[in-house]
């Protein structure tokens, strides 16, 4: 067994027996380390052409067994790594009919984690399909639902494709921030810890690409080629990275090279949004080369792949669903203003009756108090009256 294997093996042990993850059985045990290994180096994008048979089968097996045995944070994981993998392969249509599913089964449960991880597989859907605001937003809502939740794992997955979004947006400043805390959370998981340090030292660098600081573009190039140089695979962030870097460097003659690369890549997969953003790029780079005659023709293929992608459709069906869970959250926050004022009602009830009550046994205590003085007063009285004759009469005699 090698390092890498062990720690992940160790990682995943912890992240089962803790508390962070219920108990599966053993025949989910030996396939989530596999299952989370592959998940995190697709998580934007993939690794290779030969991964999504893997991983899908992976999560339908794990999914299932984990439902049949109760373990719904296994369960809703798997369900959220399956979404994001059918993303992947161009599956937008089903992915978000599983988002969908994944949501209504939160809703019954009333699971919190599960919401999450359903929030978060609306944001995949969002991200994949380039409307990066909504992903945005959607990803928001799932970080608010895991809010008090101590599992690292689930919040680095959720933040890496957060600061993905706040790239694609131009958003640098609340890309750092994400990063912060992605850098925050790292210490804390042991599940894939070099995968997440390459995305976060590789977003880094693109980052400060986006703002222009060659000294930073430098420093983290450096960090994240060396985190790359020691795995055994090349994931399409490697390229999205290289490319960046070289039209950064304005060495264009590679950057076209490693566009083929990615335009290929792409294509093979069949996500048809990935591969169109590849081919509008490289034509804008053949337009700077002054390549026109090239770049209209990927300009054109562009306005075809506009024409038969299905954006505005899946966008509304999206839409459904996350209008959907802000009704459910504002009932639910409803809900709980009324039981917390009802709870505040009741409280001031009892300490109003409570006092009332002090009053009242103050209150019979004072006037019996009060009637013994009258008794008092009036004895004294009747021993003065009587005083005051047996004088009379003594001085009569």
């Amino acid at each position: 067994m090698n390092k890498r294997t062990f720690v992940l093996l160790l990682g995943l042990a912890t992240y089962l027996f803790t508390g962070l993850g219920n108990a599966v059985n053993a025949q989910s045990i030996h396939k989530l380390p596999h299952l989370l290994s592959l998940s995190n180096r697709n998580l934007i994008y993939s690794t290779t052409s030969v991964w999504k048979d893997s991983i899908l089968a992976l999560c339908a097996e794990v999914e299932q067994e984990a439902w049949e045995s109760e373990d719904w944070n296994t369960a809703f994981l798997a369900a959220q790594i399956k979404v994001n993998a059918t993303c992947l392969k161009g599956g937008t249509g089903e992915a978000i009919v599983q988002a969908q599913e994944m949501y209504e089964k939160a809703k019954l449960l009333n699971s919190s984690r599960g919401r999450a991880l359903s929030l978060q597989a609306i944001g995949d859907t969002y991200m994949h399909t380039g409307l990066y605001a909504l992903a945005v937003e959607t990803f928001l809502s799932a970080e608010a639902e895991l809010q008090n939740n101590n599992d690292a794992f689930i919040k680095l997955r959720l933040v890496i494709q957060q600061i993905y979004a706040y790239l694609k947006m131009n958003e640098v400043e609340k890309a750092m921030e994400y990063l912060d805390i992605a850098e925050r959370l790292l210490p804390q998981n042991l599940i894939g810890k070099e995968d997440f340090e390459f995305y976060i030292q590789s977003y880094r660098t693109l980052g400060y690409i986006q703002v222009g600081n060659k000294e930073l573009v430098e420093k983290y190039w450096e960090k994240a080629t060396n985190l790359q140089r020691t795995n055994e695979y090349l994931s399409e962030l490697s390229l999205d990275l290289y490319i960046s870097y070289y039209l950064f460097q304005k060495n264009y003659t590679k950057a076209v090279t490693l566009y083929d690369s990615l335009i290929v890549a792409t294509k093979e997969r069949g996500n048809l949004y990935e591969y169109k953003n590849a081919l509008q790029s490289k034509g804008a780079l053949l337009h700077i080369l002054e390549d026109l005659q090239q770049a209209a023709v990927l300009y054109h293929e562009v306005k075809e792949l506009n024409r038969s992608l299905e954006t505005e459709r899946f966008a509304e069906a999206l839409d459904s669903i996350r209008s959907t869970y802000i009704a459910d959250r504002m009932k639910l926050e409803n809900a709980e203003v009324y039981d917390g004022l009802l709870a505040r009602i009741i409280c001031y009830t009892l300490i109003v009756l409570v006092i009332i009550g002090i009053l009242i046994v103050v209150i019979k205590r004072n006037n019996k108090e009060l009637d013994k003085s009258r008794v008092r007063l009036s004895e004294a009285n009747e021993r003065a009256k009587r005083s005051i004759l047996s004088k009379v009469c003594s001085s009569q005699t």
